[in-house]
């Protein structure tokens, strides 16, 4: 067997967007050192973060020495996260050799949801075979995750490493087999960091938060830039967007100098609330929010991110319609008292000290995510700290080493926090915490968070910019009766308008920036624009819908106003045929969820739009936007808009919702495609590739 570490090694990479991809990194990181500690594992970071130009240079370097063990998510409709972005772009080239990664064995898990019919795990699939074509071998089955199965991905996950990947590893002889050590042993390897308490902090100033008071406000900055979304947007000191070649130059410069490198990002734009508004009726079960916030700078930090000159180029929008904003929320105060309660009385008695945070190892994988340097406990927990996320499995692993067994119960809850952590325990895992939302309120570290908005209509500033988010509030209770809130749509609908609260976030870019925008030269009405759209959402997909509808509107009344063109309300007998823009929206009750109710009947009744509600529980018979799609003129409209119109499609909202539209979409056009469905679905692949079909969905 081989017994040098230094000639047998596990790459370990992942491409994530809700971080379960990253949860089965570390899942199977911890199994490998204590199954195989002969094997060296490195990586255990991003694909992006490990760098495009290590990733590949793998093939020249490895001699079959190095596993490639990779754990892909899929997002939106087959599509890869933004954390594999820059990779696959590279991989994609047609220059790049057939024998690139001949040296390279490698095993991969796929993740994804059975929901999404033929896109499930589809991104894993995608790389799996590119990987094969650039000459690496796969060393066993292709794993796929189900995260809408009872064990979830995680329970998928153990399944395929016992029954696939481990036996390889073991015919391989890559290390010596320690299956019989504890499951417990170094799951903590050491401490990470060393904390100096240095004084009391001045606890009377509660004017501001204390990531905005001088004393921390630097070191704060340095550490929210590791939060920023890979693609997120440059902007210069007058809140300016920067061109997007010198926005990707400047993430890229030093992800490529080492694997290991915690590399510094874009520090947040900081805002604040100016408009609040609850638009579902007060005795609606679900509360969701109109929320305009006004852009006024950008956190300055001392970290370098590779800042762009003065002479950039810049542009002239802050944002495209339909783009995300990534936001980072804090956690309320009542919460982080709670949490502190839990802790033993020699932490809680320093929770207002001003401490120093320090790395104990200065090369950690960038999977550690670093600390403020300086804060306070009470600070940390609650401008750092998602305590209000689920415990993975590996978390309960490390918290069984913290057990007090001089306690007369310490070591029975040590015990079964081990059982919750194992693969046997899975199915108690889901149901006790998982099922009954028990978060991180009985727990003592977490990691860092940040959540995602969809962007909708912008508005011009004096200084900065505004943009728009819809918010629908998560809250409710389980079964048990245990009350649970969302992070981040909560703390937004806590904020009250121009108050001092200062939110950070950055701006990335969406799903559906490639709307076109071409005018025909027949200005006729519902002839503006060269390319239709069609945009199908339900509840809060509608807010990246309505962006894209009044962007192209704005641009409608800007030409119509430059070309002294007079508009006039037309007559219903009057009215076009056809619409430039055509909306398919749905929601439960007209009289409760009807999000921007008013906008779209305004629009509607000057012929500038196509209104198609459908109000699921207004009827007796379920009403959703895939039938209302479907009997649409008939049956006639979808093959119409795309065949004969050259129309573009958008779809935003739930998961099954954007899957059920699609079907819908993939039959009309195979009734009258020659080919059938199969000649549907090449369509749709190419209208993708132009920018004519996209979707934005989540689960």
């Amino acid at each position: 067997m081989a017994s040098n570490i230094n000639e047998t090694s596990v790459t370990i990479l992942y491409s994530t967007q809700s971080g379960r991809a990253k949860a089965c990194a570390r899942r199977s990181s911890r199994l490998l050192k204590t199954k195989y500690p002969s094997i060296l594992i490195s990586g255990n970071c991003s694909f992006d973060e490990f760098g495009v130009k290590n990733f590949l240079s793998l093939g020249s370097l490895n001699a079959n020495k190095n596993v490639l063990l990779l754990f892909v998510s899929t997002t939106g409709d087959g599509e890869h996260t933004t954390s594999i972005a820059k990779t696959w772009s590279a991989l994609l080239s047609k220059s790049l050799p057939s024998t690139l990664f001949s040296n390279v064995p490698f095993a991969l898990f796929a993740l994804g949801d059975r929901a999404y019919g033929d896109a499930f795990c589809a991104a894993g699939r995608k790389l799996a075979a590119r990987l094969v074509q650039l000459g690496a071998s796969p060393i066993c089955v292709l794993g796929y995750g189900d995260d809408g199965s009872g064990a979830g991905v995680l329970g998928d996950l153990d399944v395929w490493l016992g029954e696939s990947f481990f036996g390889v590893v073991d015919s391989l002889e890559l290390g010596t087999d320690a299956s019989s050590r504890s499951s417990s042993i170094d799951a903590h390897d050491g401490l990470l960091y060393s904390v100096e308490i240095i004084q009391s902090d001045d606890v009377s100033s509660t004017a501001r938060q204390e990531w905005q008071k001088n004393v921390y406000n630097q070191k704060y900055a340095d550490y929210f830039q590791y939060s920023c979304p890979d693609t997120a947007y440059e902007y210069n000191a007058n809140c300016v967007r920067l061109k997007n070649d010198e926005s990707y130059n400047n993430h890229g410069i030093t992800k490529e100098s080492s694997q290991h490198a915690l590399t510094p990002r874009l520090p947040p734009l900081l805002g604040v609330v100016i408009v609040n508004d609850r638009i579902t009726a007060e005795d609606w079960i679900q509360n969701t929010r109109h929320i305009r916030i006004r852009i006024n700078k950008k956190m300055a930090s001392t970290v370098s991110s590779g800042e762009a000159s003065l002479n950039a180029t810049t542009c002239l929008l802050p944002y495209q319609a339909g783009d995300v904003a990534t936001v980072l929320p804090s956690n309320p105060a009542d919460l982080v008292s709670k949490f502190l309660s839990i802790l033993p009385a020699s932490i809680r008695n320093i929770a207002e000290a001003r401490i120093h945070i320090q790395r104990v190892q200065p090369h950690l994988p960038s999977t550690n995510h670093p600390w403020p340097e300086l804060c306070t406990l009470r600070g940390l927990l609650t401008h750092c700290a998602d305590i209000q996320s689920l415990p993975e499995q590996e978390d309960l692993l490390v918290l069984s080493q913290y057990c007090n067994l001089d306690h007369p119960n310490g070591n029975d809850q040590r015990e079964k926090l081990i059982s919750l952590s194992e693969q046997s325990g899975a199915a108690l895992y889901a149901d006790y915490i998982i099922r009954n939302k028990r978060n991180w309120t009985g727990a003592n570290d977490a990691p860092s968070k940040g959540t995602l908005c969809a962007v909708a209509k912008r508005q011009s500033a004096d200084f900065g910019f505004d943009l728009e988010l819809c918010v629908a509030v998560v809250e409710g209770t389980t079964s048990l009766g245990r009350m649970y809130t969302g992070c981040c749509s909560s703390y937004l609908a806590s904020i009250k308008p121009c108050d001092q609260e200062e939110l950070r976030m950055w701006i990335t870019p969406g799903s559906f920036h490639k709307m076109p925008l071409n005018q025909s030269t027949n200005h006729s009405p519902g002839d503006f624009f060269e390319t239709p759209i069609l945009c199908v959402g339900a509840g809060t997909g509608i807010a990246p819908l309505r962006s894209l509808i009044f962007e192209r509107e704005a641009i409608r009344l800007s030409q119509i106003q430059q070309n002294n063109l007079q508009q006039t309300t037309m007559k219903k007998t009057d009215r076009p045929t056809h619409h430039d823009n055509i909306l398919v929206f749905g929601c439960r009750k007209r009289s409760m969820d009807y999000y921007y109710g008013p906008e779209w009947e305004s629009l509607a009744n000057t012929s500038q739009l196509r209104l198609v509600p459908a109000f699921s529980r207004d009827q007796i018979g379920k009403h959703y936007v895939q039938r209302a799609l479907r009997e649409l003129d008939q049956g006639s409209f979808i093959a119409h808009h795309i065949l004969e119109r050259s129309g573009a499609v958008y779809i935003a909202g739930g998961s099954k919702m954007a899957r059920a539209v699609r079907d819908e979409i993939v039959t009309a056009l195979g009734a009258v495609l020659a080919g059938g469905e199969s000649d549907a679905k090449k369509l749709l692949t190419r209208l993708k590739r132009q920018g004519l079909f996209a979707i934005e969905a989540w689960s």
